[in-house]
Order: structure tokens, then sequence, then C-alpha cells
């Protein structure tokens, strides 16, 4: 079986979705080839874009792409169709369902995606989805075979290979895109009242910027493609360097909203922190049903007094936050590293495979523009 993947972006997504298969599926002798970050890998030469797919697509027996959603995309759908090379959309996110404040965000362009993306994925032949809430979803909504396969952990990445940082006091950070802000609000008369109570109490926010203003507060800017600088201190970081500044924390926050579209998310962030040790304060929603009140981690409902008393817990049982930590990474050292679990992928794409039958062969990909791929 020879597995042809596509990375869109240079993304966490891309990470966990695509790169990690990819890498595993060759560890256990699978032919797989990524073109991994297009946009990072091939610029915008539509015809340099063009020959590597074609190249790689004549010897592919099964395509799955990380949530397509420029049309440039539809001849290298069609020409699969044509060949009758079965292409697998890989999602993890309900991009039809985003939030009102993702919406305004974006200025409308999330909207305008899930047009391109409905129009491309309606000539796929299925989706291979972080959830199962997420795959039933898809499979409904397109009428099409959606299966399940959960975020994995490769603990073999060298990523994950940092040492716990010694600093005064504690450590609280959270890490995530801007799309969680109406997520973060839930904690954040919380977070404010531990500082007051707490004065050897900071929080880190990774990832995105925030409204968040105090000196206890350090906030991290995300810009486009991976690069982001730490605010006031001008340090600059890439998307796999994440790690390094979660071992600073003593404690993470998931605060998560209980709405439809974050019922589609995966346990991606205590997975994260749960590989490095830290306990985490969790929203008590169906999406970290994974975590085991003050077992794995500590759940919180969604007001106020909730999550102070969460964090709370934490900051004064020292002890607790070391059997807490332990816990969570004995669980995802057990149940979610992806060396155990790359035979149940491999199994998806064969029986996708079986299901669009005989490959044919086809002649060269006909490419009808000459626009550049993100232009």
């Amino acid at each position: 079986m020879k597995v042809m993947f596509f990375e869109l972006v240079d993304s966490a997504s891309g990470y966990y979705r695509v790169l990690l298969e990819n890498n595993e599926l060759i560890k256990s002798g699978v032919m797989s080839v990524t073109l991994a970050a297009i946009k990072k890998t091939y610029g915008y030469s539509q015809q340099k874009f063009h020959d590597m797919c074609e190249y790689f697509m004549k010897s592919a027996d099964i395509i799955v792409m990380e949530m397509p959603a420029k049309l440039t995309l539809e001849p290298i759908i069609k020409w699969a169709n044509f060949a009758n090379i079965p292409v697998l959309i890989e999602a993890d996110d309900m991009a039809d369902k985003t939030t009102e404040w993702i919406d305004r965000a974006s200025g409308g362009r999330a909207k305008d995606a899930w047009l391109q993306r409905s129009y491309l994925w309606n000539k796929a032949d299925g989706f291979i989805c972080s959830t199962e809430y997420l795959a039933k979803h898809y499979g409904d909504k397109f009428s099409k075979p959606a299966y399940t396969f959960m975020n994995q952990l490769d603990f073999d990445d060298g990523r994950w290979n940092v040492e716990k940082e010694a600093h005064d006091g504690i450590v609280i950070g959270f890490m995530g895109s801007e799309s969680h802000r109406p997520d973060i609000a839930i904690a954040k008369e919380a977070i404010f009242k531990i500082l007051s109570e707490y004065r050897d109490v900071q929080f880190h926010f990774v990832g995105y910027q925030t409204e968040f203003t105090h000196d206890r507060i350090k906030c991290f800017t995300s810009h486009k493609y991976g690069i982001n600088r730490i605010a006031g201190q001008q340090e600059y970081f890439a998307l796999d360097e994440y790690p390094r500044f979660m071992a600073k924390w003593d404690i993470g926050i998931i605060p998560l909203l209980d709405n439809e579209f974050n019922r589609a998310k995966s346990d991606i962030k205590f997975l994260e922190y749960s590989r490095l040790k830290i306990p985490a304060v969790v929203s008590k929603v169906s999406t970290y049903r994974t975590v085991t009140d003050k077992v794995t981690g500590v759940l919180a409902a969604n007001n106020t007094d909730s999550w102070y008393r969460g964090i709370k817990y934490l900051i004064d049982r020292p002890k607790k936050r070391e059997q807490i930590g332990q816990a969570a990474y004995e669980y995802v050292e057990k149940n979610r590293k992806i060396s155990g679990h790359i035979h149940n992928y491999t199994d998806i794409l064969r029986k996708a495979i079986m299901l669009k039958g005989p490959k044919r062969k086809p002649g060269g990909i006909i490419v009808a523009s000459d626009r550049r791929i993100y232009g």
C-alpha cells in the first residue's frame, strides 16, 4: 500500500493528523509520503506543485488530505477520481459549525472557507476524524464513510525531550490559538482571584494574544505560519518548540465552553500537558471525558467558583500535583502512543481502498489554470 498525504500548512493540526501518521506508517513498513506544508515547501509555484503531485500520485493507492479549503486543489481530487484512487479528508474540527467569535475574528473568512470545503469534500470518498462525534457529524452530513482515529502521541519525537525548569513560585499555563479566547473567559475571574490571593503565582498564555493585563500574566503572541514572539522579550520560536515553554509550568488549565463546536474537539491539550507530567484543571465537558477527576486531572464546572477551587486545589497540594501529573503521563503512555494504534489507521486506509475498487492507470494531471496555490 502506498499512501500520499497532504498537509496544507505548518500547524499543530497537520502535525497530529498527518505527519505523525505518515512517519509511523513508514516505520511500520508502509510506503508513505507527505507533501508537507505546501506553501512553505513550494511557495507560490503552481507548476512545481503540479509536477510534484503528478509524480507522487502516479504511485499512490490512497490520498489523505488535511481539511482542504482551496479550490485550486480540485484538479487533484478530480484526477484521483478518474484514476479511481480514494481520497479521504482528514478532519479534526467541525468546520461548518464555527463559533460566532471565530467568524467575527476571521472577518467572515471561516464561512467562505466552509463553502469551498463543502464543495471539495463532496468529491472525496470519506473522512478520518479525531472523535466519534465528529465522524458521525460528517458521515451524516455528506453521506460518506467516516472513520475515527483519535489523536495520539509520538513518544520518540525529540520535541518532547525537555526538562522541567527550576523557578520560584508557581507557573500556571494555557496553550491554544486565538479561537480559544471565549473559552479562556470561563476562567478569567478565577484567574484574577488566584492572583490576588497568591503572590507567588503567575500565568503564561502561549499561542495567542489575550486581553488580560497583569504584572504576573505573560502573553505570548502568535504570528502566521508558526512564527511567534514572546511579548516584550523579542524571542521567536517555531511551532515545534512549544514544549520547552510548557515545561516551565507547574499547573495547566483547559477551559472549554460546552457547545457543539467544542464537543467535536479532541483531548489534545490533555495529551500534551500529560506528556510533560503537567497536572491540569479541565472543564467538565464530554470532550475531556478521558480525564478522571482527582486522578489524572481536576475537573471544573464552567463557573468562576469551580475554576477557583480547582486551581487552588492544585496550588495548595504540591504532592497531589506530582501524583496527578505522573498518573496522567502513565495514562497517555499506556493508551495514546501512536505506535500502539497505527494498525487501526492502516485498517482504515485498506478498507477505503477496498470500497473504491481497482485503481486505473491515469495519464497526466490536467491543470486548467496557472493561478497561484495561495493566490
